[in-house]
């Protein structure tokens, strides 16, 4: 959690993370709080995207792109993000929409309007659509606890669609970075 709050301050630079804030967001994130994340109760939550080093590689995996946000009901709201390889921001929100899908989420509100989001297929939305949405969303319970398992960790094995999806993501990162997949 804190590393992706790092990677968010960094990159966006001067940053609305501030210490306190900080320091509050990561006391409300303790896995301890994911006993809440099914239901009305806010939960802050990060999205992350690792490396994966080669087999028989002494390098430690390393995190290239995360997502920062709140969970409340089957409705996620993202705060900010960061990505520290190109393509790896795009490949990690193609990937946190099909864990939101998978569990059951039927709102995902990416903030403002930017063309990587629209590119990735986020649409503006009138103010009272999504005001009606949300209020109707956020009572429901999301299956996210059971997707990502007790310790709040999605491995690949327990987090990721079939096939599919990672075909989905390889192909939006190659579009975000105007490349053919």
């Amino acid at each position: 959690f804190e590393a992706v709050v790092d990677g968010c301050a960094a990159q966006h630079r001067p940053s609305w993370l501030f210490p306190p804030l900080r320091a509050a967001l990561s006391a409300l994130s303790a896995p301890s709080s994911l006993r809440g994340v099914g239901g009305a109760t806010p939960c802050f939550v990060t999205f992350e995207l690792w490396t994966r080093p080669p087999d028989g590689c002494t390098e430690p995996a390393q995190l290239v792109a995360g997502d920062l946000g709140c969970v409340v009901g089957r409705s996620y709201t993202s705060f900010s993000g960061f990505h520290t390889a190109s393509g790896s921001g795009s490949v990690q929100l193609a990937l946190t929409g099909a864990l939101l899908q998978r569990a059951g989420f039927g709102w995902w509100d990416l903030g403002q309007e930017h063309g990587y989001k629209s590119g990735l297929g986020a649409a503006a939305v009138p103010r009272s659509q999504f005001l009606r949405t949300f209020r109707r969303l956020r009572a429901e319970r999301n299956r996210l606890a059971e997707v990502v398992g007790p310790g709040g960790d999605a491995s690949e094995a327990s987090a990721l669609p079939p096939r599919a999806a990672s075909a989905e993501a390889a192909a939006a990162a190659a579009a975000a970075d105007g490349k053919a997949p």
